[in-house]
């Protein structure tokens, strides 16, 4: 029984052993550097846009995150640049940066980048679905061995203390 124990204690110990280096795979495989992708490319056609004309230059074939320019004049009224910074228009698996655009050195208007999905939200995700998972899953290992140690192992252990041979009186 002791035995059970020390070895029921060791898969505890790696359950957590290999639980934190999910996590950490997790966290090296969606770090920051993979998750702004999307920044190289608002920064590529930024520097390629001097105003709306050039907007319509740019070919949204040749980017794999932004999918959608919107352009705002800076003569907009309040209401429709309230809406425009609000993100109105954007679906919700999408999300959106707004930038100036500058011509000779003055705002000209605003340009939306429209992204597919957030990686920060599904990042955080990936690391709900792993963890629920991997904890359910222990805590069934854990079950069983459980069930295992108190309906079998007990019982062959409380046996034991009972005499093997027993004397017949004459």
């Amino acid at each position: 029984m002791k035995r059970f124990d020390r070895r029921a204690g060791l898969v505890l110990i790696l359950i957590l052993f290999v639980w934190a280096i999910g996590n950490l795979a997790i966290l090296l495989a969606f770090s920051d550097k993979a998750q702004k992708a999307h920044l190289v490319e608002i920064n590529r056609i930024s520097a390629s846009v001097g105003g709306e004309r050039d907007l319509e230059n740019v070919r949204m074939s040749d980017y794999e995150y932004v999918t959608v320019l919107e352009f705002m004049p800076i003569a907009a009224s309040a209401s429709e640049a309230n809406a425009y910074f609000r993100g109105d228009g954007v679906d919700r698996d999408q999300a959106f940066q707004i930038r100036p655009v500058y011509d000779e050195g003055h705002i000209t208007g605003y340009v939306r980048y429209v992204y597919e999905g957030s990686p920060e939200i599904a990042t955080r995700a990936i690391y709900i679905i792993y963890n629920l998972t991997y904890v359910v899953a222990a805590l069934l290992l854990m079950a069983v061995m459980f069930y295992i140690r108190s309906r079998i192992l007990k019982p062959f252990h409380a046996i034991r203390d009972l005499p093997i041979d027993c004397p017949r009186a004459v």
